[in-house]
């Protein structure tokens, strides 16, 4: 049995900012996608470390996470400007032919109340799943299109 040493293993999806969690919260709790899908990360910083719990959010919020701890779990988000600007710092390719290429002349800047659809979009395609994540942009297209208002941009930078 060979071990891969973390440095040399490529960072897919949201691997980095779990990464940047692990940073600021350190031994004081778990790190995990959300499964409920309230956040991008939950933490039990909360109920395993209370007393280091006011600093931790803190830090969290100067590091441009939002955070809600509640019931000894807290759950963390990009801030709505870090959600654009990780959405921005997707690499631009070129749509082949299907569903990127039909979204992109659609595109428009996603808004603050657009939020949970930006972080369900961000979970999809951070756990792969290439079909849930092209339902959720045809449906937006859809609804788009109907309202005359185009589809929120970061479906075609996923």
């Amino acid at each position: 049995m060979t071990s891969r040493s973390s440095s040399t293993t490529p960072t897919r999806g949201l691997d980095a900012a779990a990464g940047e969690l692990r940073e600021i919260i350190g031994s004081a709790g778990f790190i995990r996608r959300d499964r409920s899908q309230q956040a991008l990360f939950v933490s039990d910083f909360p109920a395993r470390a209370p007393a280091q719990a006011a600093r931790l959010l803190e830090r969290l919020a100067q590091s441009g996470w939002t955070a809600e701890a509640n019931g000894g779990l807290c759950r963390m988000d990009f801030s709505p400007a870090r959600f654009r600007a990780f959405f921005a710092s997707l690499p631009r390719r070129k749509p082949g032919p299907g569903l990127a290429a039909i979204l992109l002349p659609h595109a428009r800047e996603a808004s603050d109340d657009e939020l949970p659809s930006m972080r369900r979009a961000l979970l999809l395609w951070d756990a792969g799943d290439v079909a849930a994540l092209s339902r959720e942009a045809g449906r937006a297209l859809g609804e788009g299109l109907r309202k005359k208002r185009g589809v929120p941009g970061f479906y075609p930078a996923l």
